[in-house]
């Protein structure tokens, strides 16, 4: 076994909130498991950002994924997948389409035994003319297609609310039809969100219901997915109280970058926010 390597000097939040919190499997340059070694004392939860391309895969082998597993048993720690974010679910080609959905089988089938928190699951666009943020030129169609394969990917059993639409740069509300034919989860990115000048507040109290699973990262001249001190307070603010205010319902709050110092000031940033302590 790989001697673990820590992550020094990061205040833990695990288990001090009335939601988990949680960040990524890519915050120290190395593969998942050295990186969930690491993070398993700080955190509720942590996402694991997988791919599969001809040239190489990221999917942990069955031996990677008992190991996971006896990590998230002794450190109270759950797992959600993050599907492969270039998937074309609703293309209007079938064999493309059809590949994307059999890379989303292939990665359910294979973290089913760590009983994944929820999925993260991105439905691209294929508008690229538009002004508007819409997701295609011809809605009914990507409807249909992401449809077909929506009900694809559920057929691995995986419970719907459990598979957690991402919002994305396109107005969420295209999804609607979809999301409540299936009773499909959400998962509000409040970065996204904010990035493309969608309303939060509409988004909270349209979704939460719904959400099981949130990103939080701060955006800086433009860029999205760095530390929380770059997430508009307001906002961030709105988020915890939403989330506080519904603490019987399981939710996971992921920090949502991608590098030791961008997760170090996430952390220190949400650790600033703990609730006071019962006197």
């Amino acid at each position: 076994m790989t001697p673990t390597m820590h992550l020094d000097g990061i205040p833990s939040v695990k288990g001090r909130f009335p939601f988990r919190v949680g960040t990524t499997s890519y915050i120290i340059p190395a593969d998942i498991l050295p990186n969930v070694r690491a993070l398993a004392p700080l955190i509720d939860d942590i996402e694991l950002l997988l791919f599969e391309i001809p040239e190489m895969t990221n999917i942990p082998s069955p031996a990677s994924i008992r190991e996971l597993r006896q990590l998230a048993e002794e450190n109270s720690l759950s797992f959600t997948v993050h599907l492969p974010i270039d998937l074309q679910l609703g293309h209007s080609d079938d064999d493309g389409r059809l590949q994307s959905v059999n890379a989303c089988r292939s990665m359910i089938e294979a973290t089913a035994n760590l009983e994944p928190f929820a999925y993260v699951l991105h439905v691209d666009a294929f508008d690229t003319t538009s002004r508007e943020p819409t997701p295609a030129a011809d809605i009914a169609s990507w409807t249909e297609n992401v449809s077909h394969s929506i009900a694809d990917i559920l057929s691995t059993g995986v419970s719907p609310r459990h598979l957690c639409v991402e919002t994305l740069a396109y107005r969420f509300e295209f999804l609607d039809p979809i999301i409540e034919s299936f009773d499909l989860g959400v998962c509000l990115d409040i970065g996204h969100i904010l990035l493309y000048g969608f309303d939060l507040d509409e988004h909270l109290d349209r979704y939460l219901t719904r959400t099981r699973v949130l990103h939080a990262h701060g955006i800086r001249n433009g860029k999205d997915h760095r530390g929380l001190e770059h997430l508009d307070p307001t906002a961030r603010d709105r988020v915890l109280q939403a989330l506080s205010a519904d603490a019987d319902t399981p939710r996971v709050l992921t920090l949502e970058v991608f590098s030791e110092p961008h997760f170090t000031s996430s952390m220190r940033t949400m650790h600033s926010l703990l609730p006071a302590e019962p006197a």
